[in-house]
């Protein structure tokens, strides 16, 4: 009778280690997944950051020739206007 409590209680154990054994692989596994998930978003981070820096960079430019193309208009209609102020013999 002794015996077989004490099979069965150290079967019990074995079968206590051995899920303790699966949790803490299951562990491993989560941490080892989280890294990669950190891994992936700081890539990702970075890629955001150029992109951004790519944006910011296009529309300074877009910018720049909005308002050149904006000076040259107004050159031009100052232009005109004088044009249009001069005699007609002038022309």
């Amino acid at each position: 009778m002794i015996w077989g409590a004490l099979i069965g209680a150290g079967a019990s154990l074995l079968g206590t280690t051995a899920q303790i054994g699966l949790g803490i692989n299951s562990l491993r596994q989560t941490k080892q997944a989280l890294e990669q998930s950190k891994q992936a978003l700081e890539f990702s981070k970075q890629q955001y950051t150029e992109e951004k820096k790519n944006y910011d960079s296009y529309m300074t430019q877009t910018n720049d020739s909005a308002n050149a193309y904006d000076e040259m208009k107004r050159k031009i209609n100052t232009n005109i206007n004088a044009n249009d102020q001069l005699p007609m013999e002038k022309l």
